[in-house]
């Protein structure tokens, strides 16, 4: 059973920075006024970066086209 509860903004002006092998994310949690509040987050993934030059790097003998790699990313 998993249980998902939201978290709900609570105006604490407070923030984190996350920098990962993998990975990097942020969130920042702010008061806009007295009942307002924002929650701002991102996440970024370097899969794609790593992905790319290991391609590169794998069809970069272009002799032999039975060695063409292909990469697919949604």
């Amino acid at each position: 059973m998993v249980d998902i509860t939201p978290s709900y903004p609570k105006g604490s002006n407070k923030g984190r920075i996350h920098l990962g092998l993998y990975d990097a994310d942020f969130a920042y949690d702010a008061k806009l006024g007295e009942d307002t509040s924002l929650f701002v987050s991102g996440r970024r993934s370097y899969f794609d970066l790593f992905a790319n030059k290991i391609m590169k790097e794998l069809d970069s003998d272009e002799r032999d086209s039975s060695k063409k790699t292909t990469f697919t990313h949604c």
